[in-house]
């Protein structure tokens, strides 16, 4: 019976440490295991190796004692269950962070986590189990809803956190989830959004589709084909020449091959008679040179205009923040804050909530976003004592946490800017935050904090400071009044009919296609 067992293939060594182990379990079980002479076993171990590993055994000779010092050899530079654990430690290490609702993640997160647990059980290290470094590196590997379902699962099992717990739940964890997935999804690795989608909505398969959504099958099937249509009979023939629909117009005389709708008398093509108009309306701001040509056009020319100006940036009104004082107990952090009208609540990073250790229940909220689309995302309501860097504002705030509630917005120091201006020399701004980032955001749930004390007005055009209860606030672009050269621009002016301008526009579109695709299949 054993005879009728497919044989076993030894793959090829090639040098990569992280196929050792497996290249040498085949070769151990079909070669060195064989009642042959360890001559012809040095001979097979050659034959099964290539590369750096080839050129560690092929000058040992032909012996018997040279298969037991390739061997050694080997397992030496290649083998060992230090160097196999170092590579399982390396493959978590390199790991990237699970994604809420992927159920490849957790199963692929899950057996590397197995592997490394037995391997550190094989060699005997039973203290890197425990509550340690390595214990902290997988948990940031995890998600904040599936760390904090970890942690009640702790506190209700009543164990001691350790990598073997660890492993235990995501275990439970990745079998869980391939059962909602599969529930939801199928079997079918066609109908499984994992499968067939990245995080991004684009499709694996390479073809890439608009908002993640696929095409149907008959346009996927058919895509390429429809490149290679023909431009006037809309099928397939070959050569666009040989296209018996592609024959010369004959209206009035016309040897162009287009369709006859495409048709029109070349005096309609022809330029203007009226003389054309080169006034250029210029905003005031510029300050224009130009230069132009003092000969009256004639017809079927252009007349150009170069205009070299200075233009100023356009106004841009900097988001009202504030830099405040953030308290927790004996924590205190300095951080920079947005107040925003449009909010109807107040946000802080998760990051500086973490860091000023601010706890509470973990929630899920759902938001209207833009084209009638809803997101959910989770929040935890934590309460802080804010206070202004001059000590008249004192009060207790809840805030939501999310990640990065202002995305890459960045606070302006106003004392870097001050000086330009009389009317605000002597005003003393707050410093900044510690962080170069905007961490908070202070909505209409606390409109106390918008009120406006007083405004310091300058000349039309010039900032304006406003002291508002947590401190002085600067409105306008600080660097408006900053000048950039632009560049020479040239104007093309070219007259036609008014009533046919679409007409023409349609039409020599048309013709431009037909000509490029007429080029391209001659050539």
């Amino acid at each position: 019976m054993w005879k009728q067992l497919k044989r076993v293939s030894i793959p090829v060594f090639t040098g990569n440490k992280r196929n050792y182990q497996s290249w040498k379990a085949a070769f151990l079980a079909c070669i060195d295991q064989a009642p042959a002479k360890k001559e012809y076993k040095l001979l097979q171990l050659i034959q099964y190796v290539e590369g750096e590993a080839l050129q560690v055994t092929e000058n040992l000779g032909h012996s018997a004692v040279a298969y037991d010092a390739a061997k050694d050899r080997l397992e030496r530079k290649y083998g060992g269950q230090r160097r196999q654990i170092t590579l399982n430690m390396e493959e978590l290490e390199n790991f990237k962070p699970m994604r809420e609702g992927f159920a490849k993640d957790i199963e692929k997160f899950a057996d590397l986590l197995d592997i490394a647990v037995v391997n550190l059980k094989e060699a005997g290290r039973f203290e890197e189990l425990k509550n340690g470094s390595l214990y902290n590196k997988l948990q940031r590997k995890m998600t904040e809803s599936m760390l904090s379902r970890y942690h009640r699962w702790i506190f209700e099992s009543g164990k001691i956190e350790s990598v073997e717990c660890l492993r235990e739940w995501i275990l439970q964890e990745a079998e869980f989830q391939t059962i909602a997935s599969e529930t939801i999804h199928g079997l079918s690795a066609n109908t499984s959004s994992n499968s067939q989608r990245n995080y991004k909505g684009n499709r694996r398969d390479g073809f890439r589709t608009f908002f993640g959504e696929s095409q149907n099958e008959e346009y996927t099937r058919n895509r390429d084909s429809i490149k290679h249509l023909c431009k006037c009979c809309n099928s397939h023939h070959g050569v666009w020449r040989q296209c018996p629909r592609s024959r010369a117009c004959n209206l009035g005389g016309c040897k162009e091959v287009h369709n006859r709708l495409l048709h029109r008398d070349k005096q309609s093509f022809s330029e203007p008679k009226v003389p054309v108009r080169t006034e250029s309306k210029t905003k005031q701001n510029y300050a224009t040179e130009e230069k132009e040509d003092t000969a009256a056009p004639t017809e079927g020319e252009s007349k150009d205009r170069t205009m070299i100006g200075r233009d100023r940036k356009s106004n841009f009104v900097t988001p009202r923040t504030v830099p405040v004082i953030l308290k927790n107990g004996n924590r205190t952090i300095n951080v920079n804050a947005l107040l925003d009208d449009a909010s109807m609540k107040t946000y802080i990073n998760a990051d500086v909530a973490t860091e000023l250790g601010l706890q509470g229940q973990v929630q899920k909220v759902t938001i209207s976003v833009l084209n009638d689309n809803v997101e959910t995302f989770e929040t935890m309501p934590v309460e802080v004592r804010l206070q202004s860097h001059n000590g008249q504002t004192d009060a207790k705030i809840v805030a939501f946490t999310t990640n990065h509630v202002t995305g890459s917005l960045q606070p302006v120091d106003w004392k870097q800017h001050a000086w330009k201006w009389e009317h605000l020399a002597g005003i003393k701004f707050p410093n900044l935050g510690q962080r170069p980032t905007v961490d908070m955001l202070i909505g209409l749930d606390y409109p106390d904090l918008h009120y406006s004390y007083r405004d310091i007005r300058g000349k039309p055009g010039e900032p304006i400071a406003r002291q508002m209860p947590l401190g002085w606030k600067w409105i306008r672009d600080p660097n408006s009044e900053q000048e950039q050269t632009l560049f020479n621009r040239t104007y093309f002016a070219r007259g036609q009919e008014n009533q046919n301008d679409l007409d023409n526009i349609v039409r020599k579109f048309w013709k431009s296609k037909m000509s490029k695709h007429q080029a391209k299949t001659y050539f």
